[in-house]
């Protein structure tokens, strides 16, 4: 087989017959399921990370890494899925500089925020369910819309643009 299973306390860790971590599981609580489980290159670096945030017993929070081991981007399950609602895409900073939501659950994006220094500066909405985003909503600094533009053809270009004014 090549694997050797090392448990210890709460830990249960998987090593590959050269010596690399294949996956490190944590049961903090001792019930027999699994809180948290990272799993790793055959080099041994961190490549994706599962959680259950909240310890119902389902897997609610991915972390998926480059091949640098920095952290690419988050999962989050919001309805209880088994898998992630929201991505939120690291802008390698330290903060997130986009979140994808799939919010009928379906498998595809249904909006996605553009994030600048920790604020959504647009919005892009698949309004026909078709996977592909035709419409944008560009906001200002408070957050109120000031553009919505809209992708006619499907070709990811948005030709349209309409200006929103503020009524007197």
């Amino acid at each position: 087989m090549g694997y050797t299973l090392v448990q210890k306390g709460p830990y249960q860790a998987v090593y590959r017959v050269d010596g690399h971590a294949e996956r490190l599981a944590y049961d903090g609580d001792a019930d027999g399921r699994v809180e948290a489980i990272s799993f790793y290159s055959p080099l041994g670096r961190l490549t994706r990370a599962e959680a259950d945030s909240d310890r119902d017993g389902r897997i609610d929070r991915w972390e998926v890494y480059d091949e640098s081991g920095r952290l690419e981007r988050v999962g989050r399950a919001l309805h209880g899925g088994p898998r992630p609602d929201v991505w939120d895409y690291s802008d390698g900073a330290g903060g997130f500089s986009r979140r994808e939501y799939d919010e009928n659950g379906d498998g595809k994006t249904e909006r996605i925020e553009h994030i600048l220094d920790g604020r959504v500066v647009a919005e892009d909405l698949d309004t026909d369910g078709d996977g592909r985003c035709e419409r944008r909503l560009v906001k200002d600094a408070a957050g109120t819309i000031v553009r919505i533009e809209t992708d006619a053809d499907g070709d990811g270009v948005y030709e349209k643009q309409l200006a929103v004014t503020a009524r007197p």
